[in-house]
């Protein structure tokens, strides 16, 4: 008991001196080491020691940096113009992995596969080359489970025109036939977006360059990046569930 007593106590020293004066933290640390060499005999004791001693100091100074870039960014983010220091925010985010080419689409059909909530996808395009026969199947299967689902899409021009040939006709007229048994469920909208986005049960975001209801053979490279974090992904759901309401279609 007396030896966990002095543990204790050489580690709530070494942290006093971190809060009081850190600058000194090394020396204390150093003072702790050569006490421990000097006084004590017995090998795993000497060992247990200098590992308190130096794992409190390891861990004040990880803890210390991670404060101190927090305040760097901080004070940047300050000087920054109010107009864009508005669109800037500190999150922090559990990122699970980047998406590339083809794993876009069978992503896509997993998510919707393992929701149980809400579906939230932006595309800047709708076509029958994803929203198929299949992928309305699909839907329909998780609509019957009662998972919510919007969809948002369309690319204009510099004339303010979505162009879109029959595909995106096909792929509205499935989906059409959908929102007729599922009307509260299923919300589809068209205005002026090239956001490429998917939003998984308020938890899980998807950020990236792939068009996830128009392209299904990544001929050209894409990239997408898998987020982890509610804040973020509840915030996106509402802000979109609004555009949606505002431009729908279905």
């Amino acid at each position: 008991m007396e030896v966990v007593f002095y543990q204790i106590f050489i580690a709530a020293t070494i942290v006093a001196t971190n809060f009081f004066k850190r600058e000194g933290l090394l020396l204390v640390c150093g003072f702790w080491s050569l006490f421990t060499l000097a006084n004590l005999f017995f090998p795993p004791l000497i060992f247990v020691q200098l590992g308190v001693i130096w794992g409190t100091y390891f861990l004040l100074k990880n803890s210390d940096g991670k404060s101190r870039r927090i305040t760097e960014l901080e004070e940047l983010t300050s000087a920054l113009p109010e107009g864009v220091k508005a669109q800037v925010e500190i999150v922090s985010t559990d990122y699970k992995q980047l998406l590339s080419g083809v794993e876009h689409y069978s992503y896509l059909r997993s998510a919707i596969q393992s929701s149980t909530k809400s579906v939230t996808i932006l595309s800047g395009w709708l076509s029958a080359r994803v929203v198929d026969r299949e992928f309305v199947k699909l839907l329909r299967e998780k609509l019957e489970e009662g998972v919510y689902f919007r969809i948002g899409y369309g690319w204009q021009d510099s004339q303010g025109a979505h162009k879109a040939g029959n595909d995106l006709d096909k792929a509205l007229n499935g989906l059409r036939k959908l929102a007729n048994d599922f009307p509260n469920q299923l919300k589809v909208a068209e205005y002026a977006t090239h956001e490429k986005m998917l939003v998984i049960d308020g938890k899980t975001v998807v950020f990236g360059s792939a068009n996830w209801l128009s392209n299904r053979q990544y001929k050209n490279s894409e990239r997408s990046i898998v987020v982890i974090d509610v804040a973020i992904a509840e915030s996106e759901e509402h802000r979109i569930s609004e555009l949606v309401q505002e431009n729908r279609v279905i």
